[in-house]
């Protein structure tokens, strides 16, 4: 299916237009790395720590230990699979990217709870050198990372399997589980609900992970064997994936909506809307699959990048849920981004509010629309997700935490 008509966030009906998020995760595999762009002091700091680390495996908490501010990496090419604890916060560089240069693109993993800024870009440079970074947003792909503060509880960590204990443990511990462990070859997603009361108080529920009619993941929906996509499949990505988060503390998405996804090529690259929509989810679902094998191949084959799924998303708007919102009246009353992404999001023309266009927004249009770095989470395009809900025959699409089918 490539179109539905839906309603939008200003209430009125319209037809949308589909696009999607690819997210890209690793292996925990810590190398030395390679860098450039550099001024002489820090190019023998990190070539110090890269020797040493060859000579003995042993050195490897001196490579944590030595690169564990953001300002070491700035502008640094790493030609291996890097992990880095920074800011108390372990982050997976990929092999074949450059961090940014910009101030703004590389200050904070997490910028804050209550900030629109934070967010460390990588740019999937392969080596080459960036000298001109604007230039270079449009030209290589681009990826925010995402910190995961917990990939998966098992059920012995609850109690029970079901979801009133799930709700207990989020309670006493006030983490926000991505999936929960069933057994070894079984991890279900955990997707959460975020409402906010009229006091302001937001409040953050999971769905039951059980359910069989509602939102849930991995599953299949109707069409899915006919277009080779299994719950066999599906299981073993989404398995894979958990335990990847899990190792690495979080995730790589896309920055931008993903472009070009009528090809095998698809990109994640600013100032276009070539190949934005009017794409089936199954495409989708192949070609960003085929992403890592296409990028990283031989320099980094733990890499794997999929179409993100909905507990992934959840994860973003977790790690969003204090910013607050920048438009309120009569009818957006909402405190917070994941509540009123109002004057945040291209959503057309709404009174009172410069949304600075008034259809169809090319990736990374505006800078108003991008919170930690990421642009269009809400407005533009609907996203599909992998999160299935009931037996329809599309994915779920999400703008923020809303979502559609």
């Amino acid at each position: 299916m490539l179109l539905k008509r839906l309603k939008s966030e200003k209430g009125s009906i319209t037809v949308i237009v589909l696009s999607t998020m690819l997210v890209v995760v690793a292996v925990i595999f810590v190398y030395f790395f390679s860098m450039m762009n550099k001024n002489s002091s820090q190019a023998k700091e990190l070539e110090k720590i890269e020797k040493e680390y060859i000579q003995s495996d042993s050195m490897m908490e001196q490579v944590y230990d030595g690169i564990d501010k953001l300002e070491d990496i700035k502008g640094v090419y790493f030609a291996k699979d890097t992990l880095l604890t920074i800011e108390g916060n372990k982050v997976l560089i990929p092999g074949g990217a450059t961090v940014s240069g910009l101030d703004d693109e590389c200050s904070s993993v997490n910028g804050g709870e209550t900030s629109k800024d934070g967010g460390i870009v990588i740019y999937i440079t392969k080596g080459e050198e960036i000298t001109n970074w604007e230039q270079a947003k449009t030209k290589y792909d681009q990826f925010v990372w995402i910190p995961v503060e917990k990939a998966y509880v098992t059920v012995d960590e609850i109690g029970e399997d079901s979801i009133d204990n799930l709700k207990n443990y989020i309670k006493t511990n006030g983490v926000y589980p991505m999936a929960i462990k069933i057994s070894e070859d079984e991890y279900k997603g955990v997707l959460y609900s975020f409402t906010e009361s009229d006091d302001g108080t937001l409040t953050i529920t999971p769905y039951d992970y059980n359910t069989t009619t509602s939102y849930r993941e991995p599953n299949v929906v109707s069409y899915d064997s006919s277009n080779g996509v299994s719950e066999e499949t599906l299981q073993t990505d989404f398995n894979t994936m958990v335990t990847k988060v899990d190792e690495n503390g979080g995730f790589w998405v896309g920055r931008y909506e993903t472009t070009n996804l009528s090809s095998s090529n698809v990109t994640v690259i600013k100032g276009t809307t070539t190949g934005i929509n009017n794409v089936t989810w199954y495409n989708m679902y192949k070609n960003q699959k085929n992403y890592a094998s296409t990028e990283f191949s031989g320099s980094t084959p733990t890499i794997t990048s999929s179409m993100i799924w909905g507990s992934q998303w959840d994860q973003i708007m977790l790690w969003m849920k204090g910013v607050p919102s920048e438009f309120t009246n009569g009818t957006y009353t909402g405190s917070y981004y994941v509540t009123n992404a109002v004057g945040m999001g291209n959503y057309g023309t709404i009174s009172g509010v410069d949304d600075g266009s008034s259809g169809l927004a090319s990736a990374g249009y505006s800078d108003k629309y991008k919170v930690k770095n990421v642009y269009d989470l809400a407005g533009n395009v609907y996203d599909w997700t992998l999160e299935a809900y009931s037996n329809d025959n599309v994915r779920v699409m999400r703008r923020r935490p809303l979502r559609s089918y």
